[in-house]
């Protein structure tokens, strides 16, 4: 979500505020890192 305001924000434990296109492949890449 790009809306840090947004109300799931208060029904979840973790939420991540940007771009799916960002976020995602970021993401992705620090998985295969800490896998090796």
């Amino acid at each position: 979500n790009k809306d840090e305001e947004a109300p799931i924000f208060d029904l979840v434990d973790y939420g991540v505020v940007g771009d799916l296109f960002d976020v995602v492949p970021a993401l992705t890449e620090e998985i295969k890192t800490r896998k090796g």
